[in-house]
């Protein structure tokens, strides 16, 4: 009897310690993740929250529960939400020059006079927290049995914030920091509500962008002085991705 309670015991321990592993834990990025490509289906607990979330194929693999966790924060209790599309940043910020001309008008003083520009190193970012949802905005709601189109085209977007000192190099510091990600939906895009079968009376789609936040620095070396300019340091917010996804209310 006892060896038996005892298998019991360590079976149910085994079994939470995967559930813990699978839903509970978090990851940093989108491509470093925790949720296995072949689930489909994560129950959160998070806040006295219990959110249930439905992958479609496309996403799974490729989203964080930190990510989903932001989503938390902005539904109900007991909510069923599937997720639909992850998207990153079109593009990385870039190229940009290097090099800022002493002899044109911009932000950059001179250290001296003979300096005719400023070679600048690439701008480091620390302390970086990745994965932060913004607030969710509205794409369209569909009624139960439903598919319609929107009336007009939207566009649902998430920019950049940067803190940045006086005579710092501003093109260099924005060109190192994606400005915005953004989606325009278009009115041939079709939308379909729950079935009238499932009890629910309308779907609401929504667009979620995600940013990353942290500290910047640097600094650059003038020509023909060799003197050391900066370094200047400040705070940035950028845009990552976002997550297109749905509520059945």
């Amino acid at each position: 009897m006892k060896e038996n309670i005892l298998k019991s015991f360590l079976a149910v321990g085994v079994v939470s310690a995967l559930f813990a592993a699978n839903v509970g834990a978090s990851a940093s990025s989108i491509e470093n993740t925790n949720i296995e490509s072949t689930t489909d289906h994560v129950l959160l607990d998070v806040q006295g929250k219990k959110i249930e979330f439905n992958l479609d194929p496309e996403v799974q693999g490729k989203i964080s529960n930190k990510a989903l966790e932001g989503i938390v924060g902005q539904v109900d209790d007991g909510d069923v939400i599937t997720i639909h599309k992850i998207v990153p940043a079109s593009s990385s910020p870039g190229p940009i020059s290097s090099i800022t001309r002493l002899n044109n008008t911009g932000d950059v003083s001179t250290n001296a006079w003979y300096d005719l520009w400023v070679n600048w190193d690439p701008l480091i970012k620390s302390n970086i927290s990745r994965d932060n949802a913004t607030s969710a905005q509205q794409i369209i709601s569909v009624a139960a049995g439903k598919t319609i189109s929107l009336s007009s085209s939207v566009t649902k977007k998430t920019s950049a914030s940067v803190g940045v000192q006086a005579s710092a190099p501003t093109a260099q510091i924005n060109g190192s920091i994606t400005q915005e990600i953004s989606t325009t939906y278009s009115t041939n895009e079709t939308w379909t509500g729950p079935s009238e079968a499932s009890g629910y009376r309308s779907r609401i789609f929504y667009w979620t962008g995600y940013v990353d936040r942290g500290s910047y620095s640097i600094r650059g070396y003038g020509n023909l002085s060799g003197d050391l300019y900066g370094p200047y340091t400040g705070s940035y917010t950028e845009p990552t991705y976002y997550i297109e996804w749905s509520r059945d209310i």
